[in-house]
This record gives structure tokens, C-alpha cells and sequence, in this order.
């Protein structure tokens, strides 16, 4: 398991940190057969910055008394390793998220209390400034967002680990987002304090799976590794040439439906017409058809087909915010036309989040966590196609 999860982490990653490179290679006609011309590259140092966070956290009890005892016989602490580029101007996605950070992680924790065990984690990254770069002042605010895998967990087990009814399996989903402040010591190295909400889920592929909810604290250390100092400059961004766009996806992910019992699989066909109407944002409506396995087996409604107990079916409005031209994170919200509660389909509405990539002008890899409500149902994993005519031009920086 937890080889298969390292390289979909793997997968992602190499998709996250080429899929610009390859969508720039393609509109410049070296993939496709005529070339087009739409982006403008260059070639430019980055800087390279290397960032060490230990952190304190309250972690959040799941509101049983067994829960809350396993929480006061436990003490938490842990460490996040982090690299990170700085993407120079002109690059435009650059210039218009300020010149943010992007990068990888470890994450390292102990609860000493070996019912929990040592979770790790590693991780995407991205750390965005509220305001551009200014050479006159010490401070700068912004925000932070992680997505990855995590293992090292002792989850629950009926006979030698009861009490952990947090985690029911020893590799999960990590998500964490932080506010941060830094401050520039010297001209490579910065002090940033942070404080934020992490999660540690496996979104029912085991149960039982409440997840580990915990509000961090961390001051961290920063250095540019290669002193490399970037130009912050504002070049001139065209104004945005709005256009429309299509998604066809299908979806795989596993589910379990109680204690120690069997994983179904779970699939989703989804189609979205979506329409850019800046850089960053793109929206639109969408159709899902969902089928989950053995439905047949959760419910025995006489005169019921097996095929209404395995389909279902809802319409989406959908949201993108573009990081860079091939990285972004859907949003969605969902309204069911046809559910089966049988299939934890239990309320009437959905909701998705994740991280897409796209890569060869038009295909599409990712991962989404569909949840209705606060409980998650099932972690997507997708490919697709999309079906578009962006006639903008983009400055862009050859990652490597």
C-alpha cells in the first residue's frame, strides 16, 4: 500500500512540476504538428530556498470519551522540511500571484503515544504574498497550502488498538492550509511564523476514519540556498482574452462501508462546460454519473434492479482557480437528481476539492475528495481531456 501511494505521489508531483514546461513545448510546436506561437519562454535562475518548521499543534478530539483519554495521554510535536522555487518576471503567473513560492515537503511528528504512532507526510506546496514585494519593508503576509500523502500512523484495530477510532489505516491523505508573517533578517535568510489547520484523512477508504484534525503553530527558519535574488519587476500583462472550455473526466477511487469489511469501487463520468473569464478563475455547470459496486449487497428493496442500486446521478457547479496555466484546484458543489443512501450517497448535495494538472495541451490528471458535508465519501483519482482554444499569450519560465 504504501509503494502504491508513493507513487501516485510521485506521479502527481512530476505532473505538477512539468506540466507548464510541456504545455509551453506544445504551443510552440514542438509536440503538435503546426506551430502556433502563443507563449513567449525564457530561461532564468530561480531561487532556491530551503525552509525548516517545527510546530506545536491542539489537536482536535473526536468528542468520545475514549478519544478524548487517547488525547490527554499524548504529547505532540513535529518538524516540516520544505524546498522551495521563486519564479522570476516576467513569468506572468509569476507577476500575478506576487511571486510566490512553490515547492515539495517532509513532514515529521511524534504523539509519544504509540496508539498513534510517528506520522510522516510529504507533500506539494505553494506560499502566496498578500501584497508584491517591497524592498522597503522587513514584512510580508500571506498564505499557505500543502496537499499530500501521509503514513507512519498506528490506526485502529479491534484487538490491539481500540482506542484509535481516528484513523483506520496507516497511509491517508494530508491537507494543511496557514496564515504566515516573515521577516527578512538578512538578505538570504527570513523568520516566518505561521499558524493554520491541518487534516489527516483516508476519506473512507478504511474505517473507521473520524480523521486527525489539529490547529498548528510553527515559527520556521528560511535560507536561499543559491542567493539567487529574483527580479520582482512588473511587466506589462495583456488583458485577458476570455474563452470557454470542456472537461470529460472518469474518476476511480475505493470505499469501505463498515468495520472491517469489503472495499468497493467506486467510479464517476463527468462532463463540465466551463468559462476563463480571467487568469486565475475559470466556472461553469457540469453532469456526474456515479456507479459504486455491490450496491446490490446494502440493500435488498424487493423489485429494485441492481442497476439503480449501483447508479446515480447529479449536476455540478464547478470552479478552477488557476495556480499556472497546467496547475489548479477544482471546487465544486453538486445537487443529486438520483441517490442511494445505501451507498452513503446521504444528503442531497456534494462537495469537491482537489488539485488537476494539465499536460500535453489537452490531458488532464488529478485527484479530487468528494465529502458531503464534513465526511468525506471517496478520493477521486481522474484523467481526462480538455477541449479548449486559450488565445492568450503567456510570458513563461522553463522550469528546468
Amino acid at each position: 500500500m504504501i509503494k502504491k501511494l508513493l507513487k501516485n505521489f510521485s506521479f502527481c508531483s512530476v505532473l505538477i512540476c512539468v506540466s507548464h514546461g510541456l504545455t509551453a513545448q506544445e504551443d510552440n510546436g514542438v509536440f503538435s504538428g503546426k506551430p502556433q506561437n502563443q507563449d513567449s519562454l525564457f530561461k532564468a535562475r530561480k531561487a532556491l530556498w530551503l525552509i525548516l518548521s517545527p510546530e506545536i499543534a491542539y489537536v482536535m478530539s473526536d468528542g468520545s470519551s475514549t478519544g478524548k483519554a487517547l488525547l490527554d495521554s499524548s504529547v505532540y510535536d513535529a518538524f516540516n522540511l520544505r524546498v522551495g522555487w521563486q519564479i522570476p518576471s516576467p513569468d506572468t503567473y509569476s507577476q500575478l500571484y506576487r511571486h510566490q513560492l512553490l515547492g515539495v515537503g517532509f513532514y515529521y511528528s511524534t504523539f509519544h503515544n504509540k496508539n498513534f504512532g510517528k506520522p510522516m507526510g510529504l507533500y506539494g506546496w505553494f506560499n502566496i504574498p498578500f501584497k508584491n514585494y517591497d524592498p522597503q519593508s522587513r514584512w510580508r503576509f500571506g498564505y499557505y497550502a500543502a496537499f499530500g500523502i501521509s503514513f507512519g500512523f498506528n490506526p485502529f484495530d479491534e484487538a490491539t488498538n481500540p482506542s484509535n477510532k481516528y484513523i483506520g489505516s496507516r497511509n491517508n491523505c494530508y491537507v494543511a492550509a496557514f496564515l504566515n508573517a516573515s521577516y527578512t533578517l538578512s538578505p538570504n535568510w527570513l523568520l516566518i511564523g505561521g499558524a493554520g489547520f491541518r487534516h489527516f484523512s483516508n476519506s473512507a477508504f478504511t474505517l473507521p476514519n473520524y480523521g486527525i484534525n489539529m490547529l498548528p503553530a510553527t515559527i520556521s527558519i528560511a535560507y536561499r540556498v543559491n542567493k539567487v535574488h529574483i527580479d520582482t519587476r512588473h511587466d506589462t500583462i495583456p488583458k485577458f482574452k476570455p474563452f470557454f472550455l470542456a472537461n470529460l473526466l472518469l474518476s476511480a477511487g475505493e470505499k469501505q462501508y463498515m468495520i472491517g469489511g469489503t472495499r468497493y469501487v467506486k467510479n464517476t463520468l463527468s462532463a463540465q462546460g466551463l468559462y476563463q473569464f480571467s487568469y486565475k478563475f475559470r466556472a461553469g455547470l457540469g453532469a456526474d454519473l456515479f456507479y459504486a459496486a455491490g450496491g446490490q449487497y446494502r440493500d435488498s428493496t424487493p423489485g429494485k434492479s441492481k442497476f439503480s442500486k449501483q447508479f446515480s446521478s447529479g449536476i455540478t457547479i464547478n470552479g478552477e482557480w488557476v495556480l499556472r496555466r497546467g496547475i489548479s484546484v477544482p471546487l465544486g458543489i453538486g445537487f443529486y437528481l438520483k441517490r442511494n443512501e445505501f451507498n452513503d450517497e446521504n444528503k442531497k448535495h456534494y462537495l469537491r476539492v482537489g488539485l488537476r494538472a494539465r499536460f500535453l495541451k489537452h490531458y488532464l490528471a488529478g485527484i479530487t475528495v468528494k465529502a458531503h458535508g464534513g465526511s468525506s465519501d471517496v478520493f477521486e483519482w481522474h484523467l481526462g481531456y480538455q477541449f479548449h482554444k486559450d488565445r492568450n499569450r503567456y510570458k513563461r519560465a522553463i522550469f528546468f
